[in-house]
Order: C-alpha cells, then sequence, then structure tokens
C-alpha cells in the first residue's frame, strides 16, 4: 500500500464521484488534502465525510476556468498547509455534448468543454508549479479518458480535449522534470460509479463488459488506486507517461470478444494451422 503521509495533495473537481473517491483513498493512505470544486456545498460535504473517518481535508470553492480563482487555490494552499506536493487535475466536463455528433455541435459547447476539460489543466499546473519547485519536486497527475486515444460516434469536444490534456502532460514531463516535478495521465475507461450507470444504457454496459480483457467493468475505485500510486514516491521513476486504466477495453482486436463469446469458433481459430 502507497504511503502519502504528509503529502499536501490538491484535487480539482473533487465534489464529484470520481473526484470524491479519489479524496476519500488519498486521504486514508495518509495525504493533507485541499479539495476544490465550483460546488460549494459540496466540497465542503466531501470534506466533512473524510473529517469524519479521520482525515485531513480542506475545502477551496473553485471556478477552475478562471484564473485569479486558480491563482488563490495555489496560494490558498501554501497559506493553510505550507506548501504543495502533489496536484491531481480531476475536474472535467461532458454533459449533453456526448449525445451530439460533429455538424450538429454547438461551437459554445465545445469552448466551454475545452475550457473545463483543458484550460484548466494549464492554469492549476501553471499557478501551482512554481510550488512543486520550492518543495523540491511533486508530482502532477491529469484525469485524462480512454475516450482521448480511440473514435467514438458522440463526445467530440470532450474527447479532443483530453487529447489535449494528454500532450500537456507530456509538455510538463519534459519541461520540469529536472525540477524533480513528473508529470502522469491517467485515462479511465468505463468506471461505474453512479453518475456512469445511471447514463449508460444496460445494452451498452453488457456490450463494454464483452470487450472488457478482466473479468468485470472498472469502478473508481480502480482510478483512485492508480491516482495514489503516482502521487507516491514509489512512483518516482514515472514520468510522461498516460497510463489507461481501462480493463484492456482498447487493446484488443475487436473481434475477440465474440470470440470468446463463442467457444467453437474460438477452438476452431486455435486449431487452424499457421
Amino acid at each position: 500500500m502507497t504511503n502519502l503521509s504528509g503529502k499536501v495533495i490538491i484535487v480539482t473537481g473533487a465534489a464529484g464521484n470520481l473526484g470524491g473517491c479519489m479524496a476519500k483513498l488519498l486521504a486514508e493512505r495518509g495525504a493533507e488534502l485541499v479539495l476544490s470544486d465550483i460546488d460549494a456545498a459540496g466540497v465542503e460535504r466531501r470534506c466533512d465525510e473524510i473529517a469524519a473517518s479521520g482525515g485531513d481535508a480542506i475545502a477551496h470553492v473553485t471556478d477552475v476556468t478562471q484564473e485569479e480563482q486558480v491563482r488563490d487555490l495555489a496560494a490558498f494552499t501554501v497559506r493553510e498547509k505550507g506548501g504543495i506536493d502533489v496536484l491531481v487535475n480531476n475536474a472535467g466536463l461532458l454533459g449533453q455534448e456526448h449525445q451530439i455528433q460533429l455538424a450538429d455541435l454547438d461551437p459554445a459547447l465545445w469552448d466551454r468543454t475545452m475550457n473545463v476539460n483543458l484550460r484548466s489543466v494549464f492554469l492549476t499546473s501553471k499557478f501551482t508549479i512554481p510550488h512543486l519547485i520550492e518543495r523540491g519536486g511533486g508530482s502532477i497527475i491529469n484525469i485524462s479518458s480512454a475516450a482521448s486515444v480511440a473514435g467514438y460516434l458522440m463526445s467530440n469536444a470532450y474527447a479532443a480535449s483530453k487529447g489535449g490534456v494528454n500532450v500537456l502532460t507530456k509538455y510538463i514531463a519534459t519541461q520540469y522534470g529536472k525540477q524533480n516535478i513528473r508529470c502522469n495521465a491517467v485515462l479511465p475507461g468505463i468506471h461505474l460509479g453512479e453518475d456512469a450507470v445511471a447514463r449508460t444504457a444496460a445494452h451498452s454496459l453488457k456490450n463494454l463488459a464483452e470487450h472488457c480483457m478482466l473479468p468485470r467493468l472498472g469502478v473508481p475505485e480502480d482510478i483512485a488506486k492508480a491516482v495514489a500510486f503516482l502521487a507516491s514516491d514509489d512512483a518516482f521513476y514515472i514520468t510522461a507517461q498516460l497510463l489507461q486504466v481501462d480493463g484492456g477495453l482498447l487493446d484488443h482486436a475487436p473481434q475477440m470478444a465474440e470470440a470468446r463469446n463463442n467457444d467453437g469458433f474460438y477452438r476452431s481459430q486455435l486449431a487452424r494451422p499457421s
């Protein structure tokens, strides 16, 4: 189990299901947390939950698309906690856009998605990096998406914004590695939090399960554990990586799902001469 005792960690988007799961696990492993979200009541509630379990978390209400608010988030963390060791860029927006194809997409929705998903990572990194350098280094973990590395029928702006996050991850790692700053991205696939289940049709979940290499689809805790590892000193020599946490969903030939579900077909393929 990774030990995060004494590490000051900012988590953006902490009022949401995935951000909350990350915050809970990071607190359990000893981190001192500053939880950020635009949802004031939600982020305060998250801090209360962590405190009730013996953890250490304080809230900062932040619109991560606004420069001055993000600058204040970094300054607040240093003022209240003495420094910053880890930044988890989790704030993100999918919303209605996942139901719209490109030709029908409102440019305003495109811009809003880019601001929340990509501009926010630029701003939080910009204002956090100087403080990481002051601490002798640290870790930036960007939450991207498996949608950024494969084509889908919808979610154009979301996927493009997360593709930008992937590139920015590598640039941060390249520019600040010599200052002992690591930067990696975690690319979740399907993780069955309450929000994901609510917006995914049953037949779609069945289809995804058939294409997953492992016995089950993911859960938010799978993502949180990857984040906790990358935040820890155990991941010291890992940087500039795009870590897919998707159960192998995107890394097999598509016909393999049918093969696994049809034993006769699968055995016939194995028996074919080379």
